[in-house]
């Protein structure tokens, strides 16, 4: 189903009695059985919470969201969308959690330590991902061009890294924690913490009230911890 160009307004869902929520299949966000997963899970909470049939949209890979019109196909995405300033000229986001970001690389590999240590490397990337226009701003402020491996999705970057498609690559600290990856490493030069969001319509009105309203209560009443 294709929703109107225009994104819907808070009035529209509930009188429909259906939220469509963009989602990715990744460690973390979504199962492939479509069963749990955090970010999942906390919008099947929100939808039941109001009243609301969930309905997912499946994307394939992050670019989607941020190209063409997501919103004339769902109403919100409930995905592990780092906050950046690029995004936010495209949609308002609602902040869902913290997460560092780590820069890993498999064991028995040199440590990276330093930007030169990061020059002599082939960095796995998701092309228009938050790790990508990180390297990319790195390449601007300190005047190096690295060499990347680009994989077709974010959830395929550490397989991509295991059977040796590049060196290197980061990952979010909540999607590490549920992996099981004994020959991977931490490296010491990047690692930050960035905000993680829910994104919404710039024209969203009502509907991004409701989902602020909402996380902020799963944080009190940790609902979060649940998810």
């Amino acid at each position: 189903m294709l929703l109107p160009l225009s994104a819907r307004d808070w009035k529209e869902i509930k009188e429909s009695k259906t939220v469509y929520v963009g989602i990715r299949v990744v460690p973390g966000v979504l199962d492939e059985y479509h069963k749990s997963g955090f970010h999942y899970q906390l919008a099947k909470e929100f939808a039941k919470e109001n009243g609301l049939k969930l309905k997912l949209v499946i994307m394939t890979n992050i670019c989607e969201y941020f190209e063409g019109s997501p919103f004339s196909e769902v109403d919100f995405i409930a995905d592990n969308l780092t906050i950046l300033p690029s995004r936010e000229d495209k949609m308002d986001f609602v902040k869902v959690l913290e997460s560092k970001q780590f820069l890993i690389s498999r064991i028995g590999t040199t440590p990276i330590r330093t930007v030169s240590d990061l020059k002599h490397q082939v960095i796995i990337v998701t092309k228009g991902s938050s790790y990508h226009e990180k390297f990319m701003a790195m390449e601007k402020l300190y005047g190096v061009t690295f060499t990347y491996y680009f994989s077709k999705r974010t959830c395929d970057q550490v397989n991509d890294l295991l059977t040796k498609k590049g060196t290197t690559t980061l990952i979010d600290s909540n999607i590490f924690a549920s992996m099981t990856a004994p020959n991977l490493q931490l490296n010491s030069l990047i690692n930050s913490v960035d905000d993680i969001g829910w994104g919404v319509s710039k024209e969203s009105g009502e509907l991004k009230a409701q989902i602020d309203s909402f996380i902020s209560k799963a944080r009190e009443e940790n609902t979060m911890e649940k998810a």
